[in-house]
């Protein structure tokens, strides 16, 4: 740990961090955990917990700033595929809605690999598109945040920092 400290993290244990949901809103505690479980990633393992928070606090973020098309644009460029940790990572959640869009988000890329001209293309990024916007009625930022909250309070003693 460098100690410097962030905009949401900068030395908080887990509980100091949930203790003040009601004073600076659950996406700033929320941001505090991924700085504290990125940070702490950097010179040490981290648990099973963090890393499925982490995977899903990131696919959210992703899909509400730039959607499917960048949630998987990003995955290529690091040259990673979490896709299919990230559907178990919301079945395990209880989030077995978003977990199923997810799946036909994946199985829409495979098919974007096989696309045979533009028209299949321009296809994909509609169905791609209407996903999106599946995603965004489905899970708002409420309902995805406090499932987030929940998780890491009931998975307490797996997040562990400083």
């Amino acid at each position: 740990m460098n100690g410097e400290g962030t905009e949401y993290y900068s030395g908080q244990t887990v509980e100091q961090l949930l203790a003040r949901c009601g004073e600076k809103g659950v996406h700033w505690v929320l941001s505090g955990i991924d700085e504290a479980v990125e940070e702490k990633a950097e010179s040490s393992l981290i648990t099973a917990c963090e890393r499925m928070f982490r995977r899903l606090f990131f696919f959210d973020f992703e899909i509400k700033n730039g959607g499917f098309n960048q949630y998987f644009g990003n995955q290529q460029i690091a040259e990673e595929d979490h896709s299919s940790e990230d559907v178990a990572a919301f079945e395990f959640i209880g989030c077995s809605q978003c977990a199923q869009l997810l799946q036909r988000a994946i199985d829409l890329e495979k098919m974007k690999m096989n696309a045979a001209n533009d028209e299949d293309a321009e296809q994909y990024y509609d169905k791609l598109s209407a996903l999106d916007s599946e995603y965004y009625e489905l899970c708002p930022n409420e309902v995805t945040e406090e499932r987030l909250i929940a998780f890491v309070r009931t998975n307490i003693s797996s997040f562990q920092f400083p």
